[in-house]
């Protein structure tokens, strides 16, 4: 379609090369359960219904772009683990390690392809319990180095929390994009990063 509209997106990447040295920090204290599971090789639709949830807010576009038979692939790759975080019963976040890529001069790399929350589960002090947590079962593994990568359009708060936790930018990158709702890939939400 030539007539999406075009959003300038700046993209930060982050890494970290040795795994911290904090305590880990317990779940925080709110009116249910919160519980973290690996999502032994998941369904395509219950992936992506957590992706959106997750995703269509800040405008996650790149996995719904997937037919079924390419996203299984990638979801059910045993380098790909994949984690829920659950309040209650709810899911309410997740996230995505993956160990796909060959190692890059060396480095045993891990890539922490997908993390969030749920709309309706930020500011209830859930983020950083979660970050921290995935950040420690990334560092269980043989790893020299987990990366991710973060954008103007995810949470205003998504990069100071990265870096709280340990991450460092290493790389910058501009790129002026079509809108992934005015090409019909995501239905139109409002993201909150452009009010």
């Amino acid at each position: 379609m030539t007539n999406a509209k075009r959003i300038d997106v700046t993209v930060t990447y982050l890494e970290m090369t040795m795994r911290p040295t904090r305590p880990l920090r317990p779940p925080p204290i709110i009116d249910q359960s919160v519980i973290l599971i690996k999502s032994e090789k998941p369904v395509v639709s219950f992936y992506r219904h957590i992706y959106a949830e997750v995703g269509l807010p800040w405008l996650w576009f790149e996995r719904c772009e997937m037919n079924d038979g390419e996203l299984d692939s990638i979801i059910r790759d045993d380098n790909v683990s994949i984690y829920i975080l659950y309040v209650g019963s709810i899911p309410a976040g997740f996230a995505e390690l993956d160990s796909r890529k060959p190692p890059n001069d060396r480095k045993r790399e891990l890539h922490l392809t997908y993390f969030g929350l749920v709309t309706e589960f930020i500011g209830r002090g859930l983020g950083r319990y979660f970050l921290d947590a995935i950040i420690d079962i990334a560092w269980t593994r043989d790893i020299d180095r987990l990366w991710l990568r973060t954008c103007s359009l995810d949470h205003p708060a998504a990069l100071p929390i990265y870096q709280k936790a340990g991450f460092e930018a290493y790389r910058k990158e501009r790129y002026l994009i079509q809108d992934p709702r005015s090409r019909g890939i995501i239905p139109t939400v409002d993201n909150p990063a452009s009010a």
